[in-house]
């Protein structure tokens, strides 16, 4: 993050969702294929650099999940999340990366209800290197011990 707070989500292969507040020096980390969102909040939002591990890797080949639901039957959708059909009715027929929305609540709250009793990953996906001491300094910076 080089700017601001985001809220973080990522869903691992188990189905255990994570979901954490990261700030202005932190990082983050997911892996290919774990379905992951990134949220501005306030006062006015974030800034970050996206970078892959991977150097084919970019956000043009990355499934947007807005993409996946026009391309599945609303009544198989439906039948997934529980809802009637007709809720998915005015999806977005274009990809939608960056789009205004709501700020999310507290973060404990938050974390509750979504994790459930599905219980969290066993590893987090984010990390505060801005909150490492460093473990060495030369003239041309310090490097953390993690």
């Amino acid at each position: 993050m080089t700017y601001g707070n985001c809220r973080v989500t990522v869903l691992d292969p188990m189905g255990q969702p994570y979901v954490a507040d990261v700030k202005e020096g932190d990082i983050w980390y997911f892996p290919a294929g774990y379905p992951h969102s990134l949220q501005g909040l306030g006062p006015d939002g974030c800034e970050f650099v996206i970078c892959f591990d991977d150097g084919a890797a970019s956000e043009f080949n990355t499934l947007l999940v807005t993409d996946w639901f026009i391309h599945t039957p609303p009544s198989i959708l439906a039948e997934n999340f529980g809802v009637p059909a007709e809720t998915f009715a005015k999806i977005p027929l274009h990809d939608l990366w960056i789009f205004q929305g709501k700020v999310p609540g507290e973060l404990p709250a938050v974390r509750q209800a979504m994790t459930g009793s599905a219980g969290a990953p066993p590893y987090p996906f984010t990390f505060s290197l801005a909150s490492s001491a460093p473990t060495s300094q030369t003239k041309g910076g310090t490097v953390a011990d993690r």
